[in-house]
């Protein structure tokens, strides 16, 4: 009977490592799914939330060192805090 409630409780870890793992994989896919989507729209996005009228060189130049703020923010992010999250 102990025997049995071992090899069980076995099963029953080996079955919830499983579907932690499945859970990690649709979380993982979902995320670059959802990442990949949004980078072409990025520039259009900047464009129209920074974009506050007057001559359209000069919002254009606007939005475009937006975009470049945003790009260098992002990336000084992950470097500090890949090396933290692992």
């Amino acid at each position: 009977s102990h025997l049995r409630a071992g090899i069980m409780s076995s099963h029953a870890k080996r079955r919830s490592a499983t579907i932690a793992l499945w859970a990690t994989y649709v979380n993982i896919v979902l995320y670059a799914l959802c990442y990949q989507l949004q980078r072409p729209v990025e520039p259009f996005l900047v464009a129209k939330l920074t974009t506050s009228g007057g001559d359209g060189d000069a919002t254009a130049q606007d939005a475009a060192m937006n975009y470049g703020r945003v790009q260098a923010f992002f990336s000084a992010i992950q470097t500090v805090g890949s090396p933290l999250v692992g």
